[in-house]
């Protein structure tokens, strides 16, 4: 099966350890998908970088929330329950090509 909507390469794949079926795709189209291994589609398109997203990663301890890192030098918090990004950060006076929850 593929799964193919980004318009540029894929950067990360994160599985959701709570909601199994759950997975998000972050890519050089400045965006990242969430995604279903029982749809077709995407279930949502998360814009909001201005430059390549190198990581999205899920947190360990709330299923609905995840962090991004990008070539825009930002690591942004998102929670699915919200639009946009719940937190923006500043990190870096270039690109954050990775991070983490600790």
């Amino acid at each position: 099966r593929q799964f193919q909507e980004h318009k540029h390469e894929c950067c990360s794949l994160s599985a959701n350890m709570h909601k199994r079926d759950l997975f998000l795709s972050s890519s050089w189209d400045d965006t990242i998908k969430l995604w279903s291994l029982t749809q077709p589609t995407s279930l949502r398109t998360f814009p909001g970088h201005t430059y390549c997203v190198y990581q999205a990663v899920w947190n360990p301890g709330a299923f609905d929330v995840f962090l991004s890192a990008s070539g825009d030098t930002t690591v942004r918090i998102w929670d699915l329950r919200h639009q946009g990004p719940t937190v923006t950060l500043p990190a870096h006076a270039y690109e954050v090509l990775t991070a983490d929850w600790c």
